[in-house]
């Protein structure tokens, strides 16, 4: 398996950059894989990836394997980008697809206000708008509850 113009490409991030110390390069029937500074591409026949739908988790957990069997002897963590896929188009261009890990943002907030709405725009739930409503409802409750008691007392 060559690099061919209709290959479907899938490529990862890697670090350290220089995890394997030497460029490597693996070649099975249906795809060519190289490890080169940092990124992985994985050049495959377009017919075995679209008729194979595990494909790229395959190609993903031998990638884990081969970085964890090195790390037997670097004693080095690592990290591995999710992949992502390059297919060429009939106009001669790529189409790419990526696939991006969810992340958490810290973000430091008195309160965070959520407006949810059904598609014709009506406010099914407003979270600012209940806090002040359950504010109101309490803080009254409390000066009635206030009242009510210092109407008891013998002055």
């Amino acid at each position: 398996m060559g690099d061919s113009k209709d290959d479907v490409i899938l490529v990862w991030r890697f670090s350290p950059s220089d995890y394997f110390e030497e460029d490597l390069q693996v070649k099975d029937t249906d795809y060519t894989m190289t490890l080169v500074a940092g990124m992985v591409e994985a050049h495959i026949n377009p017919e075995r990836y679209d008729t194979d739908p595990v494909i790229r988790e395959t190609l993903e957990e031998f990638l884990h394997n081969l970085f964890s069997g090195a790390q037997l002897t670097s004693h080095r963590p690592y990290e591995l980008s999710r992949p992502s896929v390059c297919r060429p188009n009939f106009r001669g261009g790529m189409d790419t697809t990526l696939f991006v890990e969810a992340c958490e943002v810290p973000c430091l907030s008195d309160s965070a206000d959520i407006i949810i709405t059904d598609k014709d725009g009506n406010i099914i739930a407003d979270t600012k708008r209940e806090r002040v409503a359950k504010r109101e409802e309490l803080s009254r409750l409390a000066g009635l509850r206030t009242i009510k008691l210092t109407s008891l007392l013998p002055y």
